[in-house]
């Protein structure tokens, strides 16, 4: 388990979306954001990938870190009935339970999940990893969502790439190109975005392939895929550098028998 000190630092960190909670759950309801790139081929990512018989409407699947519930209602929308709702940040749970009051959503500590060993088919982190400035707490995370899949279950871990950072990328919805900081950045590095026509501002942290592998295997997982989603005409929406390069990397992990 992680000890009490890296459970404040991480606590300190969330404190940003904490107090950026109102203005992020109104953006994440938008159906023109970053958020239709990240989970457009989701489904079709699960429904590839998974193991056995069981039809996707029918796993067991819960996420971890959902925030204000955005992943989770795009799954729902499209035919999962049981999926649960994780977030350290209570903020971010009150948002989700006003848009989506059918959903089950709770407040958890990160070093320890509610629940038994082997209860899902499938585990999402989306967008989680980043706001995490401690390879022992996502170490910790990994190990926790491996305990919690059935056999050959799923984890999907969503995360930012290198490219979005780089200070030759325009991209539709960020301007991740204005911070001069941005360059040059190795694993474990701080980085700063924003949202443009927000008062959104982010700071995270890079993580590189490498260490999202390295995670995966301590913690029982195989990476099966890695898939980097890149706009296209039939999304209606005037993607720029997202037509050339992913700002987004979708990690497909399965549990070791």
């Amino acid at each position: 388990l992680v000890d009490h000190d890296l459970n404040d630092d991480l606590s300190k960190e969330l404190d940003l979306y904490d107090k950026l909670s109102d203005e992020y759950a109104s953006y994440a309801t938008k159906e023109e954001s970053d958020f239709y790139l990240v989970l457009r081929d989701l489904v079709d990512l699960i429904k590839r990938f998974k193991s056995g018989n069981v039809r996707f409407e029918e796993m067991r699947a819960m996420e971890h870190g959902c925030g204000t519930g955005q992943a989770m209602r795009h799954l729902k929308r499209n035919g999962l009935k049981n999926i649960v709702g994780c977030d350290i940040n209570q903020k971010m749970i009150d948002h989700a339970r006003q848009i989506d009051p059918d959903g089950v959503y709770l407040n958890v500590d990160s070093d320890r999940l509610p629940f038994d060993d082997e209860q899902f088919d499938f585990v999402l982190s989306c967008l989680v990893i980043l706001v995490i400035h401690s390879r022992e707490i996502i170490q910790n995370i990994f190990s926790e969502v491996n305990r919690t899949l059935k056999r050959d279950g799923l984890f999907i871990v969503i995360n930012t790439s290198r490219e979005l950072y780089s200070s030759d990328r325009r991209w539709r919805f960020t301007e991740s190109h204005m911070f001069a900081e941005n360059e040059n950045i190795v694993s474990g590095s701080l980085i700063k975005n924003r949202i443009k026509d927000t008062d959104i501002n982010f700071e995270d942290y890079y993580w590189s392939d490498e260490d999202v592998n390295e995670w995966a295997a301590r913690a029982g997982f195989h990476l099966v895929h890695i898939h980097s989603p890149l706009g296209v005409d039939s999304d209606s929406i005037d993607w720029k550098s997202e037509r050339i390069a992913s700002p987004f990397r979708i990690y497909i992990l399965k549990k070791k028998c």
